[in-house]
């Protein structure tokens, strides 16, 4: 059996409630989001910095305004709703969205 349990972010603030002040802010947040690519069945490798950013961006509006099908993100294609990258001569590889395990 396996569980997992996931946050964005917690914060734990220390006031001193006779003076109204807060004494301590603790924050404990994920890390940056990261853009992979399938290199082998489960495999998964980071993209480029410069190719991570222009997903995100493209991500982000798909959220706004939903399309199907592929749009151009550098010299790539890929499809937001499949999550499925086109690269050099047609070859077609899966690319996921996640969060960098661990506390930061």
């Amino acid at each position: 059996m396996q569980a997992e349990l996931a946050l964005q972010g917690v914060g734990l603030s220390i006031v001193d409630n006779s003076v109204g002040k807060e004494l301590l802010y603790i924050g404990i947040s994920s890390s940056d989001i990261l853009w992979e690519e399938e290199v082998k069945k489960g495999r998964f490798k980071p993209f480029a910095v410069k190719i991570m950013q222009a997903l995100e961006e493209k991500y982000q509006e798909h959220l706004l305004e939903p399309k199907n099908g592929f749009e151009a993100i550098e010299s790539y294609e890929v499809c937001m709703e499949t999550m499925i990258m086109r690269k050099k001569k047609g070859k077609e590889v899966k690319i996921r969205r996640i969060f960098e395990k661990g506390i930061f």
